[in-house]
């Protein structure tokens, strides 16, 4: 759990990074690839990225380590500062093939839903992905998402967040975890329906490949 404290200071920093975005097109080609666009003109930098997503380029020095990376800022609603930060290595296209890790987390974030914004954009029907950017992709194509960190990091402790919803769609991804991780969430939460994405494939790869429609056309 972050102090007041840590949590004003994480917020400089995620304005500082998202403002270094701005200026770093192989972060932006990376994102845009993603299906995640961010308006490097608008005069407003939360109307231009509010994901407030952003890059390490001159780092606050806890962050050495983490130089070059994207930044993935866990907001909350209240807007008093993020409660955490990923860390995602954009310079290896396998990380594991490099024994690089390809999140590394801020110390003392602990582990936490992303984008829990969606819990008040959704009205009876709320997304659940196996990752942040998977996340965005979905709540900017109309289901308003959040990200449980991988496969294997939800926590039974989240499933009263859920309750009052109409439906419940988990996003797992087109593989062995992911079908896992999709058959434990419907079973814990009894509003769930299961959304497998294509063997191979997760919400954003879908989307990109196939267009929006085809990832709503599962939902349906």
């Amino acid at each position: 759990m972050l102090s007041h404290s840590s949590r004003a200071s994480l917020l400089r920093s995620t304005i500082r990074y998202a403002e270094a975005l701005l200026d770093d097109p192989d972060s932006l080609r990376y994102l845009s690839e993603r299906g995640i666009e961010i308006d490097t003109d608008h005069p407003d930098l939360r109307e231009a990225n509010p994901y407030l997503l952003g890059v390490v380029v001159d780092p606050d020095p806890e962050h050495e380590d983490v130089r070059g990376r994207l930044t993935i800022p866990y907001l909350v609603p209240e807007g008093s500062g993020p409660v955490g930060m990923k860390f995602r290595c954009l310079r290896h296209d396998d990380c594991k093939a490099v024994d690089c890790p390809k999140y590394l987390a801020h110390t003392g974030m602990g582990q936490r839903l992303y984008n829990v914004d969606a819990f008040e954009r959704a009205t009876s029907v709320i997304g659940i992905t196996e990752g942040e950017f998977d996340a965005i992709v979905a709540s900017e194509n109309g289901i308003p998402s959040v990200a449980v960190p991988g496969a294997k990091g939800w926590s039974d402790a989240w499933v009263y967040a859920f309750e009052g919803y109409e439906r419940v769609l988990v996003f797992g991804d087109g593989d062995d975890a992911g079908r896992r991780f999709t058959e434990h969430l419907v079973t814990v939460l009894p509003n769930a329906r299961a959304v497998p994405m294509p063997n191979g494939h997760d919400v954003t790869s879908l989307v990109m490949e196939q267009g929006p429609e085809a990832l709503l056309e599962r939902t349906q």
